[in-house]
């Protein structure tokens, strides 16, 4: 008999939870000292698998615009056997205005009014994800001040290009090489890092 609330079953999907929730938490660490560095932080996927850490940072923020670089985070998830990914996006959204939905896009604007957040999206296998909305915080003369806190715990990502980034079944070997070739194909050769500590 299969029961889906079986004390096994619920004790799998709270560690699965919380190795999300942890993963999260370290990616937004290094992301803070990023823009505490430099200022801002392109695209940047980091994904968690049996090998270790992969990072992949696109080069401009105009990636996130395209749906090319979103087939590219799915490949290299794929490639990589991904169990948690994180995908980082800088976003910003204009003031929210009464009865409007707010909408976010992810390139600079061209309005200073415009208000800049940070978008952590994280699927993991099982069907787990957690997408946070952080606002960014600047000093007077346009540094980076800090994270604010989370304005949003919502179901789905910012930016919708970047739904079902994991693939729904853990993928073969079969299919992890399938993706590697065609990472190759588009110029990309991807290779596993160190866990993190």
């Amino acid at each position: 008999m299969n029961n889906e609330s079986s004390p096994e079953r619920l004790s799998g999907a709270a560690q699965c939870r919380e190795h999300l929730d942890a993963f999260l938490a370290f990616v937004q660490s290094r992301v803070h000292e990023i823009l505490r560095e430099h200022g801002q932080i392109t695209p940047t996927l980091c994904v968690l698998h049996e090998e270790g850490l992969t990072v992949y940072a696109s080069n401009s923020h105009e990636d996130a615009q395209d749906d090319s670089h979103a087939e590219d985070v799915r490949l290299i998830c794929a490639a990589m056997g991904a169990q948690i990914a994180v995908l980082v996006i800088q976003v910003w959204a204009p003031p929210v205005q009464l009865g409007k939905p707010r909408s976010f896009q992810a390139s600079p604007p061209l309005f200073a009014n415009y208000r800049e957040y940070l978008s952590l999206t994280g699927p993991a296998l099982g069907g787990f994800h957690a997408h946070r909305l952080l606002p960014v915080l600047r000093n007077r003369d346009g540094s980076y001040s800090c994270l604010g806190t989370t304005l949003m715990a919502a179901a789905k990502p910012v930016v919708d290009r970047y739904g079902d980034l994991l693939p729904h079944h853990p993928p073969t070997a079969k299919d992890r090489a399938l993706a590697r070739r065609r990472l190759a194909r588009r110029g990309l050769v991807i290779h596993p890092g160190p866990l993190p500590e």
